[in-house]
């Protein structure tokens, strides 16, 4: 699935692709030349009885995303700070044959802090797809992560509520083309 999507972004968009993988799985050669990825293990990022949780799918996914945008800020933060006005972060089972011309609509300079998709409902803030200012990302998702983990409190309440306080606005739906089901199962034809 992973590089289904990857080579479809690497054939119809001009944007530069960042990759972070948590399984510490090497993509095909293609993709590995072509974009920038950093690959870790996220089990060595817990000790033994939360690996343990981890295999039987205990630890929230909000923990797992969070590592894993911290990951790729440590590596890449300044690199993108010092060359791009946003980051966009997607989840790696979509395809948005739209989007550039959705953000050149959309986007008409950087006063947002961040920008997210259309998707949202009442106290929650979908976060498939999300841009956000290079230069406070590391910002924002320090203030994401220290808001407290309960179960009914995952990334996109969070994110919910980082977005209060921020400058920040949602885009227009933007259709997915892929045809990958999420973790719930059910398949999203939009954003």
């Amino acid at each position: 699935m992973y590089q289904d999507v990857i080579r479809w972004w690497m054939q119809n968009s001009k944007f530069d692709i960042y990759i972070v993988d948590s399984s510490n799985n090497a993509f095909d050669d293609d993709i590995e030349q072509a974009c920038k990825i950093h690959h870790f293990d996220q089990t060595q990022c817990f000790d033994n009885f939360e690996k343990v949780k981890l295999l039987a799918r205990k630890i929230s996914s909000t923990t797992l995303e969070t590592i894993s945008l911290t990951k790729m800020i440590e590596v890449y933060g300044k690199e993108w700070a010092d060359n791009y006005h946003y980051v966009i972060k997607l989840t790696g089972k979509y395809t948005l044959p739209d989007l550039e011309k959705l953000l050149k609509e959309s986007v008409k300079d950087d006063s947002n802090d961040f920008i997210c998709q259309s998707k949202f409902r009442y106290n929650v803030q979908h976060s498939e797809l999300m841009l956000c200012k290079a230069n406070i990302m590391k910002q924002l998702i320090t203030e994401i992560s220290e808001i407290s983990d309960t179960p009914f409190c995952m990334f996109e309440k969070k994110l919910y509520i980082v977005s209060r306080t921020k400058k920040f606005m949602n885009l227009k739906k933007i259709i997915n083309t892929s045809k990958y089901k999420r973790g719930a199962g059910d398949l999203m034809l939009s954003l």
